[in-house]
Formats: C-alpha cells, structure tokens, sequence
C-alpha cells in the first residue's frame, strides 16, 4: 500500500459524532493531498479495516489510523492528525492544543 503520496486512512466508528467530526477532516487533506475514511461498522470488510483487527486493534480502544505502513491507534492517531493538519480551522485549532505532546493527549484523548 505504498506510493509516491501516501494515503493516511481513517478507520472510525461511524456511530461517534466526535468520529464522524474528525472523519472531515479537510485539514489534513489540504496538508497531505489524500484523506480516506473508513467508518468501520459499514465497511468492516474492507482489507485496512481487517488487516486493523489483525493486528488486535478494536474501535473500542479509539480510531485508527493507517498511514506509510504502520497503524496508529487512540491517541496516537489524534496526535498524528494534529501533527498533520494545518491549524486554520476552529477544529484543527483544538485538536492540536489537545494532542500537540504526548502529555497533553494521555490526559485529552480519554475525555474526548
């Protein structure tokens, strides 16, 4: 799943409005050039959703996110899509003052 322009994917629970938020993001598409979403409930057999389960990652545990080859979870993935977002948005504001270090999202990501 490589190329040139990586693709980051956006595995989410489709019935979480603060996933359903985050599946816009039109930020990150701007600053990386591809953004694909997958909300896991409809798509569970699409082969990112699986190869996510294979590697024991559940929504239960947070969003997914799949990006050069190596998955990111919970507040990983809210870290990566902080770090990846151009802050010009009230959303993409937020999100990078709750997930800019590592601190800050052990203590951010479980509230959200």
């Amino acid at each position: 799943m490589t190329n040139s322009h990586p693709i980051m994917w956006f595995i989410y629970d489709g019935e979480c409005p603060i996933c359903n938020l985050g599946a816009s993001l039109s930020e990150v598409r701007k600053t990386l050039g591809e953004l694909r979403t997958l909300d896991a409930r409809t798509e569970h057999q699409h082969p990112i959703v699986q190869s996510a389960i294979n590697e024991g990652m559940t929504l239960d545990e947070g969003m997914v996110i799949y990006y050069k080859n190596h998955f990111y979870q919970g507040r990983e993935a809210a870290q990566l899509l902080a770090h990846s977002s151009r802050c010009s948005s009230w959303f993409t504001k937020l999100n990078y003052q709750l997930f800019k270090t590592d601190s800050i999202a052990k203590i951010s990501y479980p509230v959200m």
